[in-house]
C-alpha cells in the first residue's frame, strides 16, 4: 500500500496589496539593517516613511516592527513547504533544499538575529512543525517538548550558514543530515 503525500504548504494567493504593503515594510527595514541602524532605535513613523506607506496601514497589519520580519520568515517557509510538497521523498530531500533555502536567505537570518526575533522565529518554526505533523497523524506525549528543541535547532542551524560562510553547500548538507533529525522520522516509533 503506498502512502498518500498530503500537501504541507499554504496554497491560497495572498493579498496583491497586503503583499505589496509587506514588500515595501520589509525593504525599508532592510535599509535600516543595512545601514547598521539599532533595531531598538527604529520608529514606526520613520519605516513608514521610508517605505511610503500611511502609518495607519501599519497598525492595521502589525503589532510590532518585529512581525514584518515574521511575515517575511513565514513566505519564505511557505515557499520552501511549496518545494518540499513537489519531491518525491521530502525526507530524503529535505536537506539539500534546506540548506539552498538558507543560504539563499543568509540577509534574513541575519536581520532575525538583529532584531532579537528568536524566541518570535523559534515560536514560529514551533507552530509550522505541529501543524505539518498533525497532518501526518503523528500524536505522542513528548511531541511538544520535542517539536520545540526541534525548532530551536534549526534555528541555530541556520545561524551556523550564516555565521560560517566558509562551509560549502555540501559540507552544510552533510552537517545538516548528520545534526538535524528528519520530523517524520522522530515521531515514528514512539
Amino acid at each position: 500500500m503506498s502512502k498518500v503525500h498530503i500537501p504541507v504548504a499554504y496554497y491560497q494567493a495572498p493579498d496583491k496589496r497586503l503583499q505589496a504593503t509587506q514588500d515595501k515594510l520589509f525593504a525599508a527595514l532592510k535599509q535600516s539593517f543595512e545601514a547598521g541602524e539599532a533595531f531598538a532605535n527604529i520608529s514606526v513613523s520613520a519605516l513608514c516613511q521610508t517605505a511610503k506607506i500611511a502609518r495607519q496601514t501599519y497598525y492595521q497589519r502589525y503589532d510590532s516592527i518585529g512581525e514584518i520580519i515574521e511575515v517575511t520568515v513565514s513566505r519564505v517557509i511557505n515557499s520552501a513547504l511549496q518545494k518540499a510538497d513537489q519531491t518525491l521523498d521530502p525526507s530524503e530531500e529535505g536537506a539539500p533544499l534546506t540548506v539552498a533555502l538558507l543560504l539563499a536567505h543568509r540577509d534574513l537570518i541575519a536581520m532575525v538575529r538583529w532584531a532579537n526575533a528568536g524566541d518570535l522565529m523559534v515560536a514560529y518554526l514551533s507552530r509550522e512543525i505541529r501543524r505539518v505533523s498533525s497532518i501526518e497523524g503523528t500524536n505522542i506525549p513528548m511531541k511538544g517538548v520535542m517539536i520545540d528543541l526541534l525548532a530551536r535547532m534549526y534555528l541555530g542551524f541556520a545561524d551556523v550558514v550564516s555565521d560560517h560562510p566558509e562551509l560549502s553547500r555540501e559540507q552544510l548538507i552533510t552537517i545538516f543530515q548528520k545534526m538535524l533529525p528528519v520530523p517524520a522520522k522522530i515521531f515514528r516509533g514512539l
